[in-house]
């Protein structure tokens, strides 16, 4: 949805919402992971806020779990996926968004028979790049994580600084790259067809 507000957006604005993504991209990891420890901590923002309005009254524990690695590894790749999308709306002629309330189609309606089915591609890659992140993932999960979370990129950390077995690391290594060019395959076979049924 962020995506499409964007290229819904006009003038300032848009450029502001392209700014906040762009913004994170470009941000370090460390920092990004750092200041979500200060938000969804204990006694971080969200916490506080949740509490002093009355919503909650203990603490939600969002860090150091499962639920803190996978706040932590979306904040990484969310706006991978966002740009993906907002790339593949910008191309959408809006005279077929006219023509479909021409038809007597409401705002959902075309929403869901125009938008949706040409936005498909950027959601496949979006979702290519946020599988390919996650995949190697390390800092998400030692940061927010409990330690128990492994991920590829923790595995192959601890193979080789606890246990020096090189092999195995190697081998790990060797496993997920040629599972990311498989999912890379099938993205763009997928993307193709996408597109042509799209475009018929």
């Amino acid at each position: 949805m962020y995506a499409y507000a964007i290229w819904r957006a006009d003038g300032l604005l848009r450029v502001t919402l392209l700014v906040g993504v762009l913004m994170s991209m470009f941000t370090a990891i460390v920092v990004k992971l750092f200041a979500a420890i200060l938000v969804f901590s204990p006694n971080g923002v969200l916490n506080t806020t949740l509490i002093a309005s009355g919503a909650i009254t203990e603490p939600i524990a969002l860090v150091n779990n499962l639920s803190g690695a996978v706040i932590g590894q979306l904040y990484i790749v969310v706006p991978y996926t966002i740009l993906a999308v907002y790339s593949v709306l910008s191309t959408i002629d809006e005279s077929l968004i006219e023509a479909g309330r021409d038809l007597g189609a409401g705002p959902v309606r075309t929403f869901r028979e125009v938008v949706v089915p040409h936005t498909v591609p950027g959601m496949l890659v979006g979702g290519v790049i946020s599988f390919t992140w996650s995949v190697g993932s390390y800092a998400a999960p030692l940061l927010l994580g409990s330690g128990a979370e492994r991920t590829v990129g923790v595995a192959v950390a601890d193979l080789l600084l606890r246990r020096f077995d090189w092999a195995a690391a190697a081998s790990l290594g060797v496993l997920v790259t040629v599972t990311v060019f498989v999912a890379l395959a099938v993205a763009y076979i997928a993307v193709g067809r996408t597109r042509g049924a799209t475009n018929e």
